[in-house]
């Protein structure tokens, strides 16, 4: 994931900060791509070999570089396709590996990962699947995601790299409305296209008077494994980014601020510890709730809902989507009479209670 993370950084600094050094390559021909390229990770898209024959000579991956009509082999030749016996991606568990590898999706061009072609597998450090229900994706593919920036700083946008030339484009928005997909695909990929990894898309872009929309036919969304959990001052930013612009609803509506304390234990916060990391008085009887208690009505789309409030659930959906991706025994403590005192927190893979507080005027 640190190989990921990384080459979003550059993908912001080329999109957004003048004289990083980024070679423009747009519209260059693609031996001149691949040499702009060669000490990078590329994206590829993976189909499994139905060949039959011994292992490893059948049996194994067939990949093609997205955006091009010819890839770079591990042997210094040009096909449409290379061969490869195996598949390895760092950062996800071997289960979530072994259902990237047997993935069905694999016969449509379903599957992709970015990594480096070696002599007997490729390298990879990211995984993306895309629904069932997707189209083969093999032109007008992008790669959709929010760069990362200060607590409380506004952020520049959502960033779009065209995967076949390497040039950004600076995003109003990403429209999933016409996406294949189910309801909760489309969640997952809303949230994604959000996140330094990004989601893989395939669309067009499209001016408004608003800026330019990544309009999304199909998408393939990344595989999260438990490293790709976020802590300290990374969670901060992911949680400043999900609340940006957005309050809890109640009487008086209130905005959300990050939250978090050091802790020695494990396993779920007990009232007590909660009591004592976030020093409420002995006196204040503290409430216990799950996060779906808290969100169930919140970040549910229903058919009589205006656009914008099905945009609005959609964002509560996906700021409970990363709470619960990224902090473990997520719980809502509340505390107090008409100025209620919220807290959702959970436990960070660094063993910190963190997560969000936040106030609801109850009469």
């Amino acid at each position: 994931m640190l190989k990921a993370a990384r080459f979003g950084a550059w993908v912001v600094c080329a999109a957004i900060v003048t004289g990083c050094g980024a070679p423009e390559i747009d519209g260059a021909d693609e031996s001149t791509v691949d040499e702009a390229r060669t000490t990078g990770e590329q994206v590829f898209s993976v189909r499994r070999d139905t060949r039959r024959c011994a292992a490893p000579l059948c049996g194994g991956f067939w990949l093609s570089r997205v955006g091009a009509s010819s890839t770079l082999c591990p042997d210094g030749r040009r096909a449409p396709e290379c061969y490869v016996p195996g598949v390895d991606v760092s950062g996800i568990s071997a289960a979530q590996l072994d259902q990237v590898r047997s993935s069905a999706h694999f016969s449509a061009r379903r599957v992709f990962v970015r990594g480096r072609l070696e002599a007997t597998r490729v390298n990879a450090s990211q995984a993306w699947l895309a629904p069932s229900t997707a189209s083969s994706m093999t032109t007008t593919l992008r790669l959709a995601y929010r760069p990362t920036c200060a607590p409380n700083q506004r952020c520049a946008g959502a960033v779009s790299e065209a995967l076949s030339n390497g040039r950004t484009t600076i995003l109003a928005s990403v429209d999933f409305a016409r996406a294949s997909g189910s309801a909760s695909e489309i969640a997952t990929a809303t949230q994604a296209a959000t996140t330094p990894i990004g989601v893989i898309t395939q669309g067009t872009l499209s001016s408004t008077t608003n800026g330019t929309v990544l309009r999304v036919s199909d998408f393939a969304t990344p595989v999260v494994g438990e490293r790709a959990t976020l802590c300290a001052a990374d969670l901060q930013r992911e949680l400043a980014a999900r609340t940006e612009g957005l309050t809890f609803p109640s009487e008086s509506d209130y905005p959300f601020q990050f939250v978090e304390r050091a802790s020695a234990t494990r396993g779920p916060i007990s009232v007590s510890e909660f009591r004592t990391a976030f020093s409420v008085p002995a006196t204040q009887m503290i409430e216990a709730r799950s996060l779906e208690q808290v969100f169930r009505w919140i970040a549910t789309e229903r058919p009589d809902m205006t656009d914008e409030e099905r945009a609005l659930a959609r964002r509560y959906a996906a700021l409970r989507d990363s709470l619960q991706a990224n902090l473990q025994d997520v719980q809502v403590f509340r505390y107090g009479s008409i100025q209620v005192q919220v807290y959702i927190v959970g436990r960070t893979r660094c063993g910190a209670i963190s997560g969000l507080k936040t106030v609801a005027i109850e009469t």
